[in-house]
C-alpha cells in the first residue's frame, strides 16, 4: 500500500530531477493508487480511507483542479506553477490525465482548463488583449514557446 510513496520519495529526493513537475502527477498517482487498492484489500481499509483522506486535504487545490473546482489562495498547494511545471515538462505533458482515467472528453476539457487557466494567471496581466499577448510573448521567448506548444497540443482558443 505505501509502496508509491517510497517511490514518490525516493525520486524527488534526487538531485538530478526538478521536482516542481512531479507534484501533480505523483499527487495523480497517489490518488490513483489509493482508488485502486481499497477494493481489493480487507485488513487496512480503515488506513487506506485515511491515507485518502489526508491526500485530498493536504494537496486539495491540486484535486480541486483536477475537478474544476474553484481554488482559494490559502488551499494547499494553491500556486499554479506546479500544474505549469508539469504541462511544460516534457516527461509528463498532459500524459498524467491518463491515470485520471477521465472521458476523452472530459481529458480534453481539463487539459483546455489547466491551459486557459496558465494564460490567464500568466499572461493576461501583463496584456489587454491576444493581440497584445503575441506581441508581449515576442519578447519573452518560453512564454511565446509555452503558447505555441499549447495551441500546437490541445488547439487552444484563447478568446472565449
Amino acid at each position: 500500500m505505501l509502496e508509491p510513496f517510497a517511490e514518490i520519495n525516493s525520486r524527488i529526493q534526487s538531485e538530478s530531477v526538478v521536482t516542481a513537475s512531479l507534484v501533480v502527477p505523483s499527487v495523480v498517482h497517489i490518488i490513483d493508487h489509493l482508488k485502486n487498492i481499497k477494493s481489493n484489500i480487507s485488513f487496512l481499509k480503515k488506513m487506506c480511507l485515511q491515507l485518502e483522506q489526508a491526500t485530498n486535504e493536504r494537496f486539495s487545490s491540486i484535486v480541486k483542479r483536477l475537478s474544476q473546482q474553484i481554488v482559494y489562495k490559502d488551499d494547499p498547494f494553491s500556486d499554479p506553477i506546479y500544474f505549469v511545471c508539469t504541462v511544460l515538462d516534457p516527461e509528463f505533458n498532459f500524459f498524467w490525465l491518463i491515470q485520471m482515467n477521465y472521458t476523452p472528453i472530459l481529458e480534453s476539457v481539463t487539459a483546455h482548463f489547466v491551459a486557459r487557466h496558465f494564460v490567464a494567471e500568466f499572461c493576461f496581466p501583463f496584456c489587454s488583449s491576444q493581440k497584445n499577448l503575441f506581441r508581449y510573448a515576442h519578447r519573452y521567448p518560453s512564454l511565446h514557446l509555452f503558447l505555441l506548444i499549447l495551441f500546437l497540443l490541445k488547439d487552444i482558443k484563447l478568446m472565449s
